[in-house]
């Protein structure tokens, strides 16, 4: 399989080192937009502050210096919603994609939980611009619950299929929390929607892989190589999260057994884990964003497929 090992390109991003106050804590799940032909990017980036909270913010990178980060907004680009909001408590997992004369971000928003430490619901924002404010379409979740669906929803990755002539959604869906010890712990895999514009999708989504969803594996943030390999983080519960790849195959499936993939050049800051990634190419070179130790507590990396 191509997409099984990479060469890492080092951090391009260390919080708290010269880092602005929304990226204090943590660099989490990010994902890329190229500027205009490029090699420039529009990179969208969940950070935490002191106080353990998540926002998403901006910065630009570039594909002809791609081991350092150009540019990070002092302020985020998404922040949280009005007090008993669903993104109140935080956001994160941003997904963009260009739609008609506006851009468009699928992201996860935290409501902090009484019984369960937090509740995750999908939201949609806008913005006329690619480096400017997103501004959510509604106070309410773009996904509610539904009755199969009804434990939290979050990492979305949307993309148009234009062999299809349509959007895929993907994104994790809860299906219980899990009472260990004191605390309870969610149990999530990816799904699908499919959709003939990014408002409206058909639900419930179909499960992408089975049976890490029969072996009680937690899935998610997944992404699309260049040639559509899907490629997603997962554990056991109580595990680190480590990368994997899978295989399109026909009809807007892919293989059911993934496999996971190796870092070539990772150090102290990427040695233990390797979580969220987000594949993107220009000039048909490919590249992969990536967080490390302690779901980005250590920075966000890239690297570039190996031939």
């Amino acid at each position: 399989m191509k997409y099984l090992s990479w060469k890492s390109l080092g951090r391009i991003i260390e919080p708290s080192v010269g880092t602005p106050w929304w990226l204090e804590t943590f660099a989490g799940s990010s994902c890329a937009v190229i500027r205009n032909d490029g090699p420039l990017f529009d990179l969208y980036i969940t950070g935490r502050d002191e106080f353990n909270r998540s926002r998403i913010g901006h910065g630009i990178w570039s594909a002809e210096t791609p081991d350092k980060i150009l540019h990070l907004d002092d302020d985020p680009c998404l922040g949280l919603g009005k007090n008993g909001s669903f993104f109140d408590s935080g956001t994160s997992y941003p997904s963009v994609i260009k739609y008609k004369n506006k851009y468009l971000m699928y992201f996860t928003g935290w409501h902090q939980g009484k019984k369960t430490p937090f509740i995750n619901s999908m939201g949609l924002a806008e913005s006329k611009n690619a480096d400017g404010m997103f501004h959510p379409i509604s106070e309410s979740s773009f996904f509610p619950a539904i009755a199969s669906e009804m434990f939290g929803i979050g990492t979305p990755f949307c993309y148009f299929d234009h062999k299809q002539n349509n959007f895929t959604l993907f994104y994790s869906s809860f299906t219980e929390w899990l009472k260990i010890g004191a605390s309870y712990t969610p149990q999530y895999h990816i799904r699908k929607v499919i959709g003939l514009t990014p408002y409206d999708f058909e639900r419930p989504g179909a499960p992408v892989l089975p049976s890490s969803l029969a072996l009680k594996e937690l899935s998610c943030r997944p992404s699309l190589t260049l040639s559509n390999s899907l490629i997603f983080c997962k554990r056991k519960p109580g595990t680190k999260y480590s990368i994997f790849a899978t295989s399109k195959v026909e009809n807007n499936q892919w293989e059911d057994q993934a496999r996971r993939i190796s870092i070539l050049g990772t150090s102290n800051w990427d040695s233990e884990e390797l979580c969220y990634p987000f594949a993107f190419s220009y000039n048909d070179q490919e590249f992969l964003l990536y967080s490390g130790n302690g779901y980005g507590r250590s920075g966000l990396g890239i690297a570039i497929l190996c031939n």
